[in-house]
């Protein structure tokens, strides 16, 4: 009788697992859009549609141009109102932006097991450097994620936002 790495029926158990889990939402995360005359800190928002109330917990990057913005704060991003749970945000180099981008990591949870309804998730501030000319800037969202509350991936989408520059911003070092 041949016998099977042991690996492969650890991978076969994740991919069945997964296989298995309950993708009854299709969730799409997106950046919103900010405008920003004259002043350093951007909030860009992150909101959630098609979730069916199904969502537990969510992670997306949003892929920020540098040296033009940077994240204010070591955990840029805040709940939305009415939102339960913990926002955890950070710059990460895995895997590696592209040049010229910064990668925030954004994940959101509620170890309570609560849901989350469509809406605003979460803002997240940059900060224009001064330098920064005027004119529209995309926030790429890359490896968004989705679970419901027993850990099972839902398909999930990301969609691009935008700063619009419309004055330097003097007030920023």
């Amino acid at each position: 009788m041949k016998r099977r790495h042991p690996l492969v029926s650890i991978l076969t158990l994740v991919v069945t697992s997964l296989m298995a889990g309950t993708a009854t939402a299709s969730v799409a995360l997106t950046f919103g859009a900010d405008v920003t005359p004259l002043n350093c800190d951007d909030a860009v928002p992150l909101s959630m549609t098609g979730s069916g109330g199904a969502v537990a917990g969510v992670q997306i990057d949003m892929l920020i141009p540098f040296p033009a913005f940077v994240p204010v704060g070591d955990n840029p991003c805040t709940l939305g109102p009415g939102v339960a749970g913990t926002v955890t945000s950070a710059l990460t180099t895995s895997p590696a932006p592209p040049a010229g981008m910064q990668r925030l990591r954004i994940i959101i949870l509620d170890f309570g097991g609560a849901t989350y309804a469509d809406g605003l998730l979460a803002t997240c501030k940059l900060r224009a450097a001064t330098s920064t000319p005027t004119g529209t800037y995309v926030m790429t969202a890359d490896g968004a994620m989705a679970s419901d509350s027993s850990g099972n991936i839902l398909p999930a989408t990301g969609g691009n936002g935008e700063v619009t520059v419309t004055a330097p911003a003097f007030c920023c070092s």
